[in-house]
């Protein structure tokens, strides 16, 4: 019957599928060997994961931190020892020598050799599936994944394999699996680390935005948690989760949600200090009902300030800036439709020393994101004197297609 796995240790490992002696580093991925017990494991969290501090660990981490300090004082008793035979039997020689007494040595501190065979054969074995150097690039490659936000089966495309063939023909470029097996075991081993800061924090904050993905119908709200870590005197901050958001999402289902992602992280209500949202009616509404308090929320200054833009542009006190601005987009609209306008215009760019990869392209404005109107007027601007070659020697007739001096000033 196979031991039961129930130290703490084996949050942060994993038995290797084609070795039973061999277990696998959640964190760094790195092999150790278990043998019937976990103390190698266990020495190998208390030096490289030191921020850890499970509660297990600490009570032998003195104990393991006395043994390390025993066999670092004699490996330095023996090299020291070591060097100062060398350097007697160098000084001697060069006393015996004198046509060598002047060489100085610091100039022969560093030496270069030729690697032995068993040195070339490891060092080709680190690149097999399990090696040191297999391990190291596969962890860099899922950091590189998950980082960027790329796709699992990235690994299966002509020009990454390409690409690791020609820099490590050596190394076999792990499976979509493979890469899902870590991120999962990755996960899990951090998300342990995670909930252990946050039950030593007193006080958190929460900021929820709407993430919608591109190529879908489909939006998202991220439940965000911020804290200060003392130790490392830093604010941190942490996404806990999302959440699925329709149009039919009331204020009780944000409320509901909300809370689950609370009891999913053992974190307690009572903890929050703030929570920032946008200004729709039903994520507020919603954060109040989960605090049952209207002063723990707080509304992004971001959103309002984007919020007083979009308001005052519909105000009639500026009915004359919002004509210009509808010209404008008629005229980004008339470019956006016409190959042949586009490539007259970049032939005018050229004219002015603008080259290739430094063309100003007009840009279309987007009422939901942010910005888009200064962008769209700002790009307009910096290159109105080519748009106005262009609109006199091509289209003298099109007067809806041109601004007057007075809309340009």
């Amino acid at each position: 019957m196979e031991k039961k796995t129930s130290s703490e240790v084996w949050n942060f490992f994993s038995k290797d599928a084609k070795n039973s002696k061999l277990s696998l580093c959640r964190l760094c991925g790195k092999r150790y060997k278990n043998g019937g017990g976990t103390s190698n494991l266990r020495n190998h969290i208390l030096r490289k994961h030191q921020n850890l501090q499970l509660s297990h660990l600490e009570k032998r981490q003195n104990l393991s931190e006395s043994l390390s300090a025993g066999v670092e004082s004699n490996t330095d008793s023996d090299l020291e020892t070591s060097e100062s035979d060398s350097l007697s039997s160098n000084k001697s020689d060069n006393q015996n020598d004198d046509s060598q007494s002047s060489v100085s040595m610091d100039s022969c501190n560093t030496f270069y050799r030729q690697a032995t065979l068993n040195e070339m054969f490891r060092n080709q074995a680190s690149f097999e599936v399990g090696g040191s150097n297999d391990v190291k690039i596969t962890e860099a490659l899922v950091y590189m994944i998950c980082k960027d936000n790329l796709p699992f089966h990235s690994t299966k495309k002509k020009g990454m394999r390409f690409f690791f063939k020609s820099i490590l023909p050596r190394y076999q470029i792990p499976s979509r699996k493979t890469i899902t097996r870590r991120i999962e075991d990755k996960y899990a081993a951090l998300n342990i680390v995670v909930r252990k800061n946050l039950s030593r924090v007193n006080t958190i904050a929460f900021t929820t935005d709407i993430a919608t993905v591109m190529n879908a119908t489909r939006s998202f709200l991220v439940y965000t948690v911020h804290y200060i870590d003392k130790e490392a005197c830093a604010i941190k901050s942490i996404s806990l989760g999302v959440k699925d958001l329709t149009p039919h999402h009331t204020a009780e289902h944000i409320s509901k949600d909300f809370e689950a992602i609370l009891e999913s992280w053992d974190l307690s209500k009572n903890k929050i200090i703030s929570v920032t949202t946008d200004n729709g009616a039903n994520i507020v509404a919603g954060v109040n009902l989960l605090l049952a308090s209207k002063n723990k929320h707080v509304s992004c200054l971001a959103h309002n300030i984007n919020f007083v833009v979009t308001k005052a542009l519909g105000s009639e006190a500026v009915k004359d800036f919002v004509t210009i601005i509808m010209k404008v987009k008629t005229i980004v609209a008339y470019f956006k439709h016409s190959i042949t306008a586009q490539d007259d215009l970049r032939a005018e760019q050229r004219k002015e020393g603008i080259t290739d990869g430094t063309f100003i392209y007009l840009k279309q404005e987007v009422p939901t994101r942010w910005n888009s109107t200064f962008i769209v007027l700002n790009d307009f601007s910096n290159c109105h004197l080519m748009l106005l070659k262009y609109f006199l020697h091509r289209f003298i007739k099109k007067d809806h297609l041109c601004l007057n001096q007075l809309n340009w000033v």
